[in-house]
């Protein structure tokens, strides 16, 4: 297979799906007999994949150069747009995605998805944004609500994975190899716990540079030290059982596993011969990870 990106369980369904982006497909891991099946065959180069608060698929298409909704329950994975544009121009590439418990969608546009990246006569903004589209209120049109995207920063030469954390949003940027934290102006209350001191962003937005992984931190499992490097996705488990939140953030020397506060307890090296762990997830007791060899999975204690 080709390049993987996005795994996201479906648990109804007992799989995990994960993408194939140079392939343009969404393939469905089953962990029950351990087969993968092609879930999607045209999924116009998914890159990241949510489930949307309405319950179907959300994917940013690599290739399209816009995120689509699809039903899981239509086999013919009928595509309807949900936002290609801002301020009338094209997105470049939309990457990855996360939705929060009001049914707002944040996302990531890095110019991957284009030949020629930044200097593509194709790539119609100017900057590599970070973006917010609101809850859409009963009875509001998808035209209406699409007109509602919001820029929150327009500085990030490559902003690539998200997750939400303590009432922040979290961006990992690959080029500068750090994790970035966003949130409301006047939001005191949120915010990842002790990094108080947030600058401004885009207007009613603020912005903290969080961590750049220049240090090394113990192996899960192991003694040895191994040196990570770049940034890509990431997620973040609840807390739950007197453990308190866990992020998992994935770059070139595997995941890192931290707490809360940003502090790093582990790495799961990059597994087999990939050179790269593109994006995480976790579904029960396993962390799934693709590279750019595909998926695989590893039993995790939180």
């Amino acid at each position: 297979m080709g390049f993987a990106e996005g795994p996201l369980p479906y648990p109804s369904a007992g799989v995990v799906l994960f993408s194939d982006i140079p392939n343009a497909k969404v393939l469905a891991y089953r962990p029950s007999t351990g087969k993968t099946t092609t879930w999607w065959a045209r999924s116009g180069g998914a890159n990241g994949l949510a489930w949307a608060p309405d319950g179907r698929l959300a994917a940013c298409q690599h290739f399209k150069r816009r995120i689509v909704l699809v039903s899981p329950r239509d086999p013919k994975r009928t595509e309807e747009v949900l936002v290609d544009k801002y301020r009338g121009k094209r997105l470049n590439s939309p990457n990855d995605m996360v939705w929060d418990k009001e049914g707002g969608l944040y996302f990531t546009d890095p110019p991957y998805g284009l030949r020629r990246q930044d200097q593509d006569p194709a790539k119609k903004l100017r900057f590599n944004g970070v973006y917010y589209l609101p809850p859409r209120r009963p009875g509001e049109t998808l035209a209406a609500w699409r007109r509602k995207l919001t820029l929150i920063d327009d500085r990030l030469p490559r902003p690539n994975g998200v997750a939400l954390l303590d009432g922040a949003l979290l961006v990992g940027d690959s080029e500068l190899g750090g994790w970035f934290a966003y949130r409301r102006v006047g939001s005191r209350g949120s915010g990842v716990r002790g990094w108080n001191r947030y600058l401004p962003a885009k207007p009613g937005w603020e912005r903290r540079h969080l961590l750049t992984p220049r240090s090394t931190i113990p192996q899960a499992g192991a003694g040895k030290k191994k040196r990570p490097s770049g940034v890509d996705g990431l997620t973040v488990v609840p807390a739950r059982g007197g453990v308190g939140d866990r992020v998992f953030a994935s770059g070139v020397g595997g995941v890192w596993v931290m707490n809360e506060r940003l502090r790093g307890l582990g790495l799961f090296p990059t597994p087999g011969n990939a050179r790269q762990v593109t994006n995480v997830a976790v579904g029960g007791k396993w962390l799934y990870m693709t590279t750019n060899e595909g998926l695989w999975r590893v039993k995790i204690s939180t």
